[in-house]
């Protein structure tokens, strides 16, 4: 999913971990042109994300919300 969806991330072949799986993976981030998009990607995911947790983001709104929800009186 993160891979093929948000281009962030490399997928594992066979779901294992090996050390030349990972040094391709390395040698692809950090040195390949798709690793500087995924960087660059990434970057705007952490921007989203901080903008999401700060004071009028969208998860502080969800958070005061729920708070709202269960700090109400059961017969209100």
């Amino acid at each position: 999913m993160v891979h093929d969806e948000w281009e962030i991330g490399v997928s594992v072949e066979g779901g294992i971990i090996t050390k030349n799986g990972l040094l391709r993976s390395l040698d692809l981030i950090l040195w390949q042109e798709n690793g500087k998009k995924m960087r660059e990607n990434a970057r705007k995911f952490k921007q989203l994300a901080e903008k999401a947790i700060g004071p009028r983001g969208s998860s502080m709104e969800n958070f005061k919300a729920l708070i709202d929800i269960v700090s109400r009186p059961k017969d209100a």
